[in-house]
């Protein structure tokens, strides 16, 4: 019989198993536009009245929260996430700066979960 995997690869036991695939899932998801459960989590705590967007207001709240205190500051950033221009930032505009920033996400994710 051949063996499944060679040194110096193993299987991982079952509980860190399904936590790697958990894991690798939701990164893939990210990539392929789908969204993952702690980018959700982030958008619900910044939609503080819970209407499903993002206003100005709320986002003023959490750039005050992340040290940005500057209106000139809220101004740009909701310019730049706001990409239908409506003066509010939809789950579908989040998610896609989210993507193009997993760096600062990851950040972001820290400070709010």
């Amino acid at each position: 019989m051949i063996p499944l995997l060679a040194p110096p690869f193993t299987l991982l036991p079952p509980p860190q198993l399904k936590q790697h695939v958990t894991q690798h899932r939701s990164i893939a998801g990210q990539k392929m536009g789908e969204v993952s459960p702690e980018m959700e989590q982030v958008f619900k705590r910044f939609d503080t009245n819970g209407d499903g967007k993002i206003s100005l207001a709320e986002l003023a709240e959490v750039l005050r929260t992340l040290g940005s205190t500057s209106a000139d500051d809220v101004k740009r950033t909701m310019a730049e996430i706001d990409t239908d221009g409506d003066g509010n930032i939809d789950f579908k505009e989040f998610g896609a700066f989210c993507r193009a920033n997993p760096g600062l996400m990851k950040d972001v994710a820290k400070v709010f979960l």
